[in-house]
């Protein structure tokens, strides 16, 4: 690829900053299943404020969560009241199951139904950086990718 090609492939790799004024939720009652909105008030100056655009990188986890987003991977599912080893394995790392669970689906990557944690991505991607960071994310789009391409080429200048 030349230079161009290289830097057409490397965009959206930014994530543009929104004024936030407007939330929603899925909501199902007996009677109907839909997107629930809220309207948060928001000052003008904060409306007025110039919108940032941020470089996207994937999300960085610790080791133990490492881990087990590449056993999620590898095996689809794994039941926290059942599997023993998770708990010993969580707490071995400074977590309880709990606050472990927590700090999983805070990563937007993973959700439990039922006391299973499953991943929610369609192409989960884990690595680690050449500095030792561990870090993971869906690569549906080639975003994740994309990013290592860019860090590689940071890295070789």
């Amino acid at each position: 690829m030349g230079g161009k090609e290289i830097g057409e492939f490397l965009t959206y790799l930014t994530v543009d900053e929104m004024h936030g004024f407007l939330l929603c939720r899925y909501k199902e009652t007996e009677k109907i299943k839909g997107w629930e909105y809220f309207y948060v008030p928001t000052e003008k100056n904060l409306l007025e404020k110039p919108l940032e655009h941020k470089d996207w990188e994937p999300t960085f986890v610790d080791k133990a969560q490492f881990v087990i987003l590449n056993q999620l991977y590898k095996n689809g599912s794994i039941n926290c009241k059942e599997d023993k080893e998770l708990k010993e394995f969580v707490e071995k790392n400074g977590y309880t199951l709990e606050s472990f669970i927590t700090s999983l689906k805070e990563t937007g990557l993973v959700d439990t139904t039922n006391q299973v944690l499953s991943l929610i991505t369609e192409q989960c991607l884990c690595g680690i950086t050449r500095d030792g960071k561990y870090f993971a994310g869906d690569n549906k789009t080639g975003r994740v990718t994309r990013w290592l391409i860019k860090e590689m080429n940071k890295n070789a200048l």
